[in-house]
C-alpha cells in the first residue's frame, strides 16, 4: 500500500514559509547494475537548497510507521542534485533482491519536514511510484493554539479557576493534550519554548522536533486524557502535574507528568517535562 503520511511546514513570524514536496520515485535498475532511486522534490527550497537535509527514517520510525526496516537501508546513500529548475533527491547503496522493499524518505529544512513512504518491488527496468494524493498540510502554530480553545481534552482537575495565570496554564496545557490528540505536530511543538529540551538534552532542538513529528504523523488515531491536574506557583513560572493517559493504534501508555510552564508573549508554555513516579 502506498500512502503519503504527511507535510507540515513550521510558519516562524512573519516570514513566507515553504516546503520540500516528495513527488514521485523513479526506480531504475538494469540488468548486472546496482539499482537506485530518484525521487522528484515538487515546490522545493528556492535559494536555500544547501539547508535540506534528506535521509532513509530511522528504524524505529519503521516500526511506528508500521513498515519493515531491512537492515541494508543504513548504507543507502541519499543525495540532492539539481540540474537546471528541476531538483531531485537521488537514493544509492539500496538493498538488493529484497521484495518488497519498504522506503520511507525523510526531508527536512530549518522550517520544514517532509516524510513519505514508497513501496518498491524490485525488478529490472524502471518504475515509477508515486505517493498516495493526500496533498499537504500546513498549520500555524498561532492559529491551531486559538482554535484548540473550543475544545478541551477528558479533563478532571482539583485546581480552582480563581487565579487568572493558572487558568491560562491550565488551558495551554489542555490545548497541548488536544494538538496530541489531534496528530496536529506543529501545534504541539509551538506548545513548547524555543530552546526546548534544552542545551543539556539528549536530542538537539532539531533531533527532537523531527523525532516528535515522526512519531505523531506516523500513528493513525491517538487519544491524550489528563486527568487530576494540579497547578502551583513557581515563582514567575507555574509546575502543571497530572496523569497522562494516552492511547493510539499502536502502544498506549499511563504516566504520571510534572511540567515546568514559563510565560511567553502573553502564552504559557512549556520549558520542561519530565516523568514522576
Amino acid at each position: 500500500m502506498l500512502r503519503r503520511i504527511a507535510l507540515f511546514v513550521l510558519l516562524l513570524g512573519p516570514a513566507a514559509a515553504w516546503g520540500v514536496d516528495l513527488g514521485i520515485l523513479h526506480w531504475k535498475a538494469a540488468a548486472g547494475q546496482a539499482a537506485f532511486a530518484e525521487i522528484e522534490l515538487r515546490d522545493s527550497a528556492r535559494g536555500d537548497a544547501a539547508a535540506l537535509r534528506a535521509s532513509i527514517a530511522s528504524r524505529e520510525a519503521y516500526g511506528v510507521a508500521g513498515l519493515t526496516y531491512h537492515a541494508g537501508l543504513a548504507n543507502a546513500r541519499l543525495n540532492l542534485q539539481t540540474a537546471g529548475n528541476r531538483q531531485v533527491l537521488r537514493i544509492d547503496n539500496l538493498p538488493q533482491n529484497v521484495r518488497p522493499l519498504d522506503l520511507l524518505v525523510v526531508v527536512s529544512n530549518r522550517l520544514s519536514l517532509s516524510l513519505a513512504e514508497y513501496r518498491v518491488i524490485p525488478q529490472n527496468g524502471p518504475q515509477e511510484i508515486a505517493p498516495s494524493p493526500a496533498g499537504t498540510l500546513q498549520v500555524a502554530p498561532a492559529r491551531a493554539a486559538a482554535g484548540a480553545k473550543a475544545e478541551t481534552p477528558p479533563t478532571t482537575t482539583s485546581q480552582p479557576a480563581g487565579d487568572d495565570a493558572l487558568a491560562a496554564a491550565r488551558q495551554a496545557v489542555q490545548a497541548w493534550a488536544l494538538a496530541w490528540s489531534r496528530r496536529d505536530a506543529d501545534a504541539y511543538i509551538a506548545a513548547y519554548t524555543a530552546d526546548y529540551p534544552g542545551e543539556h538534552a539528549k536530542l538537539a532542538r532539531q533531533d527532537w522536533i523531527e523525532q516528535r513529528r515522526t512519531r505523531i504523523l506516523a500513528r493513525k488515531n491517538i487519544s491524550v486524557e489528563l486527568a487530576d491536574l494540579r497547578l502551583e506557583r513557581d515563582g514567575e513560572a507555574i509546575v502543571a502535574t497530572f496523569e497522562q493517559r494516552y492511547r493510539s493504534d499502536g502502544p498506549s501508555d499511563r504516566a504520571r507528568k510534572r511540567m515546568l510552564l514559563v510565560p511567553a508573549d502573553s502564552r504559557w508554555l512549556i520549558k520542561r517535562e519530565t516523568t514522576v513516579n
